[in-house]
């Protein structure tokens, strides 16, 4: 069971790691994420600011033009990024259920193996009968034994008896 349970530890262990690794892999593209927006943004002002032939107005309209677009991109990266989020973490606390009923199991699939093997440890009825009258099982065999021979020497006799010819049938 020790075995067992250390072999579980490990591949539980490994999986943990796994989806740890995950969520820190899906923070850190979101950082990313939400950086290389703040720079675009930081890029599409400088781009603006270079254009001598728009007005201020329209530097202005497409600026926000270009915040709209990208907070939106902003916002699905975070949904996204809250989704795989929730997604790991769910993963995470089936694999520590799962884990735990599977421990679970095993200790009652052993309880089961022992109580099996208690049971077919456990004497015969005839045994414990013979155990009871103190017979000694090879004197047991060797009175059946001895019964049976006894039983074939009469049939030996019983033979001889019934070919024998009677007294009356000497007297015709």
């Amino acid at each position: 069971m020790e075995a067992h349970k250390k072999f579980h530890k490990g591949v539980i262990n490994a999986l943990n790691a796994i989806l740890n690794a995950e969520l820190a892999n899906s923070e850190k593209v979101y950082n990313t994420s939400i950086n290389d927006q703040n720079l675009a943004i930081i890029e599409v002002i400088r781009e603006l600011d270079k254009d001598q032939d728009l007005s201020d107005l329209n530097k202005k309209v497409k600026e926000e033009e270009a915040r709209q677009k990208i907070n939106a991109r902003i916002k699905k990266a975070q949904t996204n990024y809250l989704e795989r989020n929730k997604a790991l973490t769910n993963a995470k606390n089936k694999l520590k259920e799962a884990s735990a009923n599977l421990i679970e199991a095993e200790k009652y699939k052993l309880t089961a193996i022992d109580n099996l093997n208690s049971y077919l440890q456990q004497k015969r009825p005839s045994e414990k009968l013979l155990e009871m009258i103190n017979i000694d099982l090879d004197q047991y065999s060797k009175y059946v034994n001895d019964a049976n021979k006894a039983l074939l020497d009469v049939d030996n006799y019983i033979c001889l008896l019934y070919t024998s010819p009677s007294p009356r049938d000497r007297t015709r």
